[in-house]
């Protein structure tokens, strides 16, 4: 397994997943272009999401790890996840442009 292609591609799936529940609990079917950063803003609320965000993508790594029968060295994981969500402005723009794509690629 590529860790990190894996934990990049649990991340986008988190992101997906949270877009659509924003959609359906605001009876909404996007989100303009002029808000994301503040629904992102709001949403992305500091240790505690990074927190949810971390246990997502090690319970994914583990349940794939499982299926395809691989060993994985979680402390390694543990430090990849904590330099990708090190940083909140970097960690809400990578967000901003997930979801900015996303929604694109939901409307062409």
């Amino acid at each position: 397994m590529n860790v990190q292609k894996t934990i990049k591609e649990l991340i986008q799936f988190y992101v997906q997943m949270n877009y659509e529940k924003h959609l359906k609990d605001n009876c909404i079917t996007y989100i303009p272009e002029a808000e994301i950063y503040l629904v992102v803003d709001k949403f992305y609320d500091g240790e505690k999401r990074k927190a949810h965000i971390k246990q997502f993508v090690n319970n994914g790594i583990i349940t794939l790890g499982k299926k395809l029968n691989e060993e994985c060295n979680y402390t390694n994981i543990s430090l990849m996840l904590d330099e990708i969500l090190n940083d909140d402005a970097l960690a809400k723009t990578r967000v901003i442009e997930e979801i900015t794509v996303y929604q694109r690629q939901k409307t062409t």
